[in-house]
């Protein structure tokens, strides 16, 4: 029956390995034709000499490096094989040695034996140990039995020539490696599920982190936008609040001089405006092409301080340069954004929030050679502390 069985093995895992190609059902199924040879080999011995049983057990060496072999190889650990046949020809040779000197069976016995074990032992050394964390119970219990059958095969010194040996013996071999054989394809499969699934996990991880990275990214363009059109209405109220105020005085004075000015210049300046935003979107493209070029501080601040002539007579504020007129301190800025928006909006804050008939100063300092400082100072309400930086 035991011999049936395995015959039936055997050409099921030829049928599998001519169906799939893969290395496990061919493996397995010279693991199940070594062991009928293997049957066959213990019949013919087992009123042979001592030597050639123990001779014998070579055959359950071989089945047991393609079982072994078999059950790591789905882990990607290297099995070696060259190692175990040299080892197992050194165990031969000792054995022919051996049968040299008056030496109880057992103490012959061992070396074939022992090597038979250690490929057992090898395969539940890295299912167990090496692979140990990544491990399943199916292929823990795997190789508990690969231990168990290495333990099987290492007290053959032992239990061989013992009479009931038939009985008993064989048939826990032959159940061991049954099970094994058995478990081994459900183990493989689990193995290369959960190494899809890790990968899978992996993947989904990686396009999360993508996902929030990308949320981030949009969320940071979002505020950036908003902040751009914060900064952008800031900024084209300042021009419409001074051209409000010539028209006011055109109105007083008929006189369109300076109304048409003012036109020609807030006209420029939203222009520029204009021209700010695009240079900002080319910029997130990155294809801006920003020119930064040395003026002089002074006379930007007088062009600036011209724009809003009208609004500090509204409020009767006085206006102090405090600089030498006929110094030019150079710094390297972008023109239009440094009149149209730094200059403006602090001399338009200093107006909006000074109280009547107030004071502002707009200095001009060079405390070195490399360093300019320009200071709009103003005798307003001021910024309360809470919202100042810390």
């Amino acid at each position: 029956m035991i011999l049936a069985f395995s015959t039936i093995n055997l050409v099921a895992n030829v049928v599998l390995y001519s169906s799939t190609r893969k290395p496990i059902y061919l493996r397995l199924g010279l693991f199940w034709a070594f062991l009928v040879l293997n049957f066959g080999v213990q019949y013919l011995v087992r009123e042979a000499s001592e030597f050639w049983i123990i001779s014998s057990f070579v055959f359950v060496i071989i089945p047991a490096l393609f079982l072994a072999h078999a059950s790591v190889e789905f882990t990607g650990q290297r099995f070696p094989l060259k190692t175990f046949l040299a080892v197992g020809a050194a165990a031969i040779l000792m054995t022919v040695v051996l049968d040299f000197f008056p030496l109880p069976f057992y103490a012959r016995a061992i070396p074939i034996a022992w090597v038979s074990a250690s490929i057992m032992w090898y395969g539940f050394y890295v299912l167990m140990i090496k692979e140990g964390n990544h491990s399943s119970r199916l292929i823990k219990l795997h190789s508990l039995v690969l231990l168990f059958g290495g333990l099987h095969m290492s007290n053959f010194p032992f239990l061989r020539m013992d009479p009931s040996a038939e009985v008993y013996a064989w048939p826990i071999a032959y159940v061991l490696g049954q099970v094994l054989a058995t478990l081994l394809p459900a183990v493989t499969l689990d193995y290369y599920r959960r190494q899809e699934e890790s990968r899978l996990k992996s993947i989904i991880d990686e396009k999360t982190r993508d996902l929030v990275q990308t949320n981030k990214q949009l969320r940071q363009s979002v505020a950036e936008k908003q902040f751009l059109f914060r900064t952008l209405s800031h900024d084209i109220s300042s021009p419409l609040t001074i051209l409000q105020g010539h028209i006011e005085l055109y109105r007083r004075t008929n006189d369109a001089t300076k109304l048409v000015a003012s036109v020609a210049t807030i006209t420029d300046r939203i222009a520029k405006l204009i021209q700010q935003v695009k240079t900002y979107e080319a910029n997130q493209k990155g294809s801006a092409n920003i020119e930064v070029t040395g003026v002089a501080l002074e006379g930007c601040v007088r062009e600036v301080a011209g724009l809003y002539e009208n609004s500090l007579k509204a409020k009767a504020l006085r206006l102090s340069l405090d600089f030498d007129p006929n110094a030019e301190t150079m710094a390297l800025v972008e023109r239009n954004s440094f009149i149209g928006s730094v200059l403006s909006n602090l001399l338009n804050n200093a107006i909006k929030f000074s109280y009547p008939t107030g004071h502002i100063t707009i200095r001009i300092e060079t405390p070195s050679d490399h360093l300019c400082r320009l200071t709009v100072r103003d005798d307003g309400m001021g910024i309360p502390a809470a919202m100042l930086p810390t």
